[in-house]
């Protein structure tokens, strides 16, 4: 695949205003989703690794609050959805591969914490969680084991991610300042989330494709 120009922003996934379920469900590839505070700590946390999965031919989308330019993520190939507004839409946890979550937001919201068990439950989601966890907190307490996954970036995930900060109003030194929550200039750090949950009783009917890891 030819690399795009830093300079060039990805195109808007399709489907203009059709419903987020709707478009997930008529995806024929690998759908993940991302679920952040704001879309300037999507980028910050998770942008090398939304950007290497879209590269890899995934369908990325972006739950947030916040309503700033979404440019930064489709710099990424990602889209930007109202957090608030597809939470209370149908569930659509059985088109997702892999869910990634911020721990605060894992915590404090009843629903999104639903979300991730009952995707994990499924046994056909990957979930993720990145931010620091609070001593105490549901994400440490509630049957949830936390094994480390390292994504390296690639380095044209650096450079648009680079330029997606930028575009977010992040100053680079701020983001690769960010050790402490496993961020690097080429590395980013998840948690991959193990919640207990009752053995499956049923098997997928296709295969599901995985997202990739270097650790």
């Amino acid at each position: 695949m030819a690399a795009r120009s830093a300079d060039t922003v990805a195109q808007p996934l399709p489907g203009g205003h059709q419903p987020l379920g709707d478009i997930l469900a008529r995806s024929r590839s690998g759908r993940l989703m991302v679920i952040s505070p704001t879309l300037a700590e999507a980028v910050q946390y998770a942008g090398g690794w939304l950007f290497d999965q879209v590269m890899a031919g995934w369908m990325a989308v972006v739950l947030t609050p916040d309503h700033s330019d979404p440019r930064p993520l489709h710099i990424l190939g990602a889209r930007a959805y109202d957090l608030h507004d597809s939470l209370a839409k149908e569930p659509y946890r059985r088109c997702l591969e892999a869910i990634a979550v911020h721990t605060g937001l894992y915590e404090s919201d009843r629903r999104i914490h639903a979300l991730v068990n009952q995707a994990r439950s499924d046994a056909l989601t990957e979930i993720m969680l990145w931010g620091d966890a609070s001593p105490g907190s549901p994400a440490g307490n509630r049957g949830v084991a936390a094994d480390p996954l390292r994504h390296r970036l690639s380095a044209a995930a650096q450079a648009f991610k680079a330029h997606a900060l930028t575009a977010a109003r992040v100053p680079l030194s701020v983001a690769e300042g960010s050790t402490r929550a496993g961020v690097s200039g080429d590395t980013e750090m998840f948690q991959r989330n193990t919640i207990s949950r009752p053995r499956p009783t049923r098997v997928p009917r296709r295969s599901r494709p995985t997202p990739s890891w270097n650790q």
